[in-house]
C-alpha cells in the first residue's frame, strides 16, 4: 500500500522546522502509517502525481492564513487526487479546528476568487511560474473548498482524547458528524517528550504555569489565585517562546493552567494535560473540561494551594494516573488509523 502524506502548514508537510512546536497529531499519523504502508512525506508540489498512491492524506487548515503556505497547492493536489478516483483522508490539527470554516467561507463566498488571487504568492513560496497557474485556475480550487465543506466530502480526522462529546467538535469545524473519526494522538506527544526525572520537590516553583495567545485575565482574576502566575505566549503581555521551553518551565513548576474555551465538554485535544503529567505538575481547567476524568483533576486551585511539598507530588503522581488510564497508547492508536485507511482503501 502507498499512502501520500500532506498539508497546509509546515508542520503538516514534516518540516523540520518547528521553532515553537514539539510533536503534534502527524507525526503519529506518519509514524503510524508507517507501520503498514509506504509513506512519502512530502509537500504538495504540482509536480506530485496522487494518482500513483492507494489514499492521500491531507492536513488542511486556514486556507487564508500566512502559516498555511502551501494551501492553493494542497488544495490542487485533492482537485487531482478527485479527479484520479484516489481516495482523500483529511485532518485538522488541534489549534486550527476554530479557524477552518471561516476561511473556507472567505475563498468560497462571493470574494472568493479576490481572496485567491491575493493569497496565492504571499510569503514568497511560490514562483511566478505557479502564482500564474493558480491564479489562472483558481475555480478548481474553490470548488475542492466547497466539496471539502460539503456533506458529501471526504472523511475527517480529527484529534480528541477517548472521552467528550465528539459531535461538537464537527460542529465547530462545520461539518456533518457522519463525516468525522476521532483519535487520540496522546502517544506521538509522549515520545517526543521525556523526563527522566521531575525537579526534586523542594525545588519546584509555587507558581502557576499558562501558556496561551489570548487574553485570559478575568478567567484568571475569577480564580482568585494566591501563587503567581507566569504567562508565555500572550500575544501583547506575554513571551512567545518554544513549546520545548514551556514544558520545561513546567517541570520546574506546581501548577499547570488551562484556560476555559467555549466547547470544553466536547473532549477536544489539548496537549498541555500529557505535558503536565509527564512534567510531574498539577493541572487546573475549566470543570466542564476534567469532568470525565474525575478524581485528582477534581481540585480547585485553593485546594492545590495549601497543600505542601509531599502533597502536592502525590496529587501530581494521582493526575498523571488516572490521564495515563485514559488516553490511548502507540498500540491502539496505531490500531485505529490502520482500520481507517483500510476503511477508506476498500471503500
Amino acid at each position: 500500500m502507498r499512502v501520500l502524506l500532506t498539508g497546509c502548514t509546515a508542520t503538516q508537510v514534516g518540516s523540520t522546522r518547528r521553532p515553537l512546536m514539539v510533536a503534534s497529531f502527524v507525526d503519529g499519523i506518519a509514524k503510524a502509517c508507517r507501520t503498514f504502508a509506504d509513506v512519502d512525506w512530502v509537500r504538495p508540489l504540482r509536480d506530485v502525481d496522487p494518482a500513483g498512491y492507494d489514499l492521500v492524506i491531507a492536513g488542511i487548515s486556514a486556507y487564508t492564513g500566512l502559516h498555511a503556505r502551501h494551501s492553493a497547492q494542497l488544495l490542487d493536489l485533492v482537485w487531482r487526487a478527485k479527479g484520479a478516483g484516489v481516495p482523500v483522508v483529511l485532518f485538522v490539527d488541534d489549534w486550527h479546528l476554530r479557524e477552518v470554516w471561516s476561511a473556507a467561507n472567505a475563498w468560497t463566498g462571493v470574494n472568493a476568487a479576490k481572496n485567491i488571487c491575493r493569497r496565492v504568492g504571499v510569503g514568497g513560496q511560490l514562483g511566478p511560474e505557479d502564482i500564474a497557474y493558480f491564479r489562472a485556475n483558481h475555480l478548481h480550487l474553490i470548488e475542492t473548498v466547497r466539496w471539502i465543506m460539503d456533506n458529501a466530502g471526504p472523511r475527517v480526522w480529527l484529534c480528541a482524547f477517548p472521552w467528550g462529546q465528539h459531535e461538537v467538535l464537527a460542529n465547530v469545524l462545520g461539518v456533518s458528524a457522519n463525516r468525522c473519526r476521532y483519535l487520540d494522538p496522546s502517544s506521538a506527544v509522549q515520545e517526543h517528550v521525556h523526563f527522566t526525572d521531575w525537579a526534586p520537590k523542594h525545588e519546584r516553583e509555587r507558581l502557576w504555569v499558562l501558556a496561551t495567545l489570548f487574553d485570559h485575565s478575568k478567567w484568571l482574576n475569577k480564580l482568585g489565585l494566591l501563587w503567581a502566575v507566569k504567562t508565555f505566549g500572550k500575544r501583547k503581555a506575554g513571551v512567545q517562546i518554544p513549546e520545548s521551553a514551556v514544558v520545561k518551565q513546567y517541570a520546574t513548576s506546581w501548577g499547570v493552567l488551562s484556560p476555559p474555551y467555549k466547547f470544553a465538554a466536547s473532549g477536544w485535544w489539548r496537549n498541555r494535560f500529557n505535558f503536565a503529567a509527564q512534567a510531574g505538575a498539577i493541572i487546573i481547567a475549566d470543570p466542564a473540561e476534567i469532568r470525565a476524568l474525575g478524581g485528582a483533576y477534581l481540585v480547585s486551585p485553593h485546594d492545590v494551594e495549601c497543600l505542601d511539598d509531599g502533597r502536592l507530588q502525590q496529587l501530581a503522581l494521582d493526575q498523571r494516573e488516572l490521564l495515563v488510564r485514559r488516553v490511548w497508547g502507540e498500540d491502539e492508536f496505531t490500531a485505529r488509523v490502520h482500520a481507517e485507511v483500510e476503511y477508506e482503501v476498500g471503500s
